[in-house]
C-alpha cells in the first residue's frame, strides 16, 4: 500500500516501486489523503481567475482525482485500487498538531470542515484527526498490506511529513489490535520535498536517484535503493505526465524523479531505554516562505524510569515569548500533550529549563505494561505559528524492538 498526501505524490516517489511490484505479481493499492484541491496556483491557472470559488476547489479536486487514475492506470494499478480519502490539502499537519481539536478544521480554499468527496469512503467525515486516523487505519485493515509506503517522516512539506505521523500511527492502531500482518508490515519512506534535490531538475533517466547528502548516515533511516530497467522508467515518466494539473507548473520538478533508480528510508523504531542524538536539517530562506523552517538545531532524547526528557538545541530569538509542546501517542493511539512556555496555559506535568544552547523538558513518563509503542516528537509556536518542530519518531520498549 502507498499512501501519498497529494495525487502526483506517490508517483514522485514511488512509481517504479508500485509499476515493478504490479509486475511480480503484488495486489498494489494506492491511498491519497487528500484530493489536492489546496493549491491555489494550481487552481487559478486552471481557471484562468485570482478569484477561485470554494465549489471551484472541490472540482478541481475531482479533476486530480481523474489524473491520479490514469496515472496508476499507466503502472498497472487498477481504479478499484485507489482511494481517495479526502481530507484537507493543506491541513493534514493541523489536523495531527490539534489531534483532540473539539471543532473539525475548515479548509481555507474549498471552505469544507468535513470530506465532500461523495465516492470517498470518508464521505461527510469531519477534518478532524481522530477520525482520519480511524478511516486511514481501517482502510489498513481491509488491505492487510506486506508493504507500506509513506512519505519519509523528515520531508519539508507539512502534508508530508503529517502524512508519515498519520501512517505511523495507523500501523501502531493495526499491531496494538494484534492484527497478525501488522506485526512484519514493512514501512518505507519516500522523499518528495528537500532543499535542493533532486538535481539535477530534468529528465535523467539513465541517472540514480541518490538520497540528500544531509541524510545519508542520518540516525535512526536506513536508506535502501531500487533499481528498475527501462520499461519501468518510462512508465514512471509516463505517469508522471498523466498529471496535466501539474505539467504546467512544475513539469521539471516532476521529470527530475524519474531515474533508474528509488531511494527510501526505511524508519528505525528506536528502544526506550537508549539515548538518541538527532541533528536538525536547516531549512533555506524559500523554505521558511512555505512554513518548512525548524527553530530546532538538535534533539537528545532521553528516558527514565519516572520521565521522558528531551534537550532542544535551538537558535531562536526571542525563545521565551514562545510555547513548546511535547506530543505523544500511545499502541491504542490516545494522544497525550504537554505545554509550557510563555504563551496560554502551562501543563504541569512539562516543565522547561534554559540551557545556554537551549532548553531542557520533562515530562511524566508514558511507559507502562499496556503500552509498549509511541510516536513523540516536540514542536516550538510562537504567536500561534509553528517554528520549530523534531522529527515525530517511533519508540517501542526493548522486548518489541525485534519486531517493529
Amino acid at each position: 500500500m502507498v499512501l501519498a498526501p497529494h495525487p502526483d505524490d506517490e508517483a514522485l516517489g514511488a512509481a517504479g516501486f508500485i509499476h515493478q511490484a504490479v509486475r511480480q505479481g503484488y495486489d498494489v493499492h494506492v491511498v491519497l489523503m487528500t484530493s489536492g484541491d489546496g493549491f491555489v496556483q494550481d487552481a487559478e491557472r486552471y481557471y484562468l481567475s485570482l478569484t477561485v470559488s470554494p465549489e471551484e476547489y472541490v472540482h478541481l479536486g475531482y479533476e486530480r482525482q481523474i489524473e491520479a487514475l490514469r496515472a496508476m492506470a499507466a503502472l498497472g494499478v487498477p481504479a478499484e485500487n485507489v482511494t481517495f480519502l479526502g481530507f484537507p490539502d493543506g491541513g493534514l499537519d493541523y489536523l495531527f498538531l490539534h489531534y483532540d481539536a473539539a471543532e473539525p478544521f475548515a479548509s481555507p480554499t474549498t471552505g469544507c470542515t468535513s470530506v465532500p468527496y461523495i465516492e470517498s469512503p470518508a464521505y461527510r467525515t469531519p477534518y478532524a484527526g481522530a477520525e482520519l486516523l480511524n478511516i486511514l487505519s481501517q482502510v489498513l485493515a481491509d488491505i492487510q498490506p506486506d508493504w507500506v509506503v509513506t512519505p519519509l517522516l523528515l520531508d519539508q512539506h507539512p502534508d508530508h511529513w503529517a502524512t508519515s505521523a498519520f501512517g505511523s500511527l495507523a500501523l501502531m492502531a493495526c499491531r496494538a489490535r494484534q492484527l497478525p500482518w501488522a506485526q512484519h508490515a514493512a514501512h518505507l519512506g519516500y522523499l518528495v520535498h528537500w532543499n535542493g534535490w533532486p538535481l539535477p531538475l530534468a529528465y535523467r533517466p539513465e541517472m540514480r536517484s541518490e538520497a540528500p547528502a544531509a541524510l545519508i548516515s542520518y540516525p535512526g533511516i536506513q536508506w535502501e535503493e531500487f533499481g528498475y530497467d527501462p520499461a519501468a522508467v518510462e512508465a514512471k515518466r509516463a505517469s508522471l505526465l498523466c498529471y496535466d494539473s501539474q505539467v504546467e507548473l512544475i513539469k521539471p520538478f516532476l521529470l527530475a524523479f524519474a531515474r533508474k533508480t528509488e531511494v527510501f528510508g526505511r524508519q528505525v523504531a528506536m528502544p526506550v531505554e537508549w539515548e538518541a542524538n538527532w541533528p536538525q536539517p536547516r531549512a533555506e530562506s524559500l523554505s521558511r516562505l512555505l512554513r518548512r523552517e525548524s527553530g530546532i538545531l538538535a534533539s537528545h532524547w532521553r528516558h527514565g524510569e519516572s520521565t521522558d526528557q528531551v534537550g532542544i538545541t535551538v537558535k531562536l530569538d526571542g525563545l521565551w515569548s514562545a510555547r513548546a509542546v511535547v506530543y505523544s501517542f500511545g499502541p491504542t493511539v490516545e494522544f497525550s500533550g504537554w505545554n509550557a512556555g510563555g504563551q496560554g496555559e502551562t501543563d504541569p506535568g512539562l516543565t522547561l529549563s534554559k540551557r545556554a544552547d537551549g532548553v531542557e523538558l520533562k515530562w511524566p513518563s508514558t511507559r507502562n505494561e499496556s503500552r509498549r509503542e509511541w510516536l513523540k516528537g516536540v514542536v516550538f509556536y510562537r504567536n500561534n505559528k509553528m517554528v520549530g518542530r523534531t522529527g515525530f519518531w517511533p519508540w517501542v520498549s526493548s522486548t518489541d524492538q525485534g519486531r517493529v
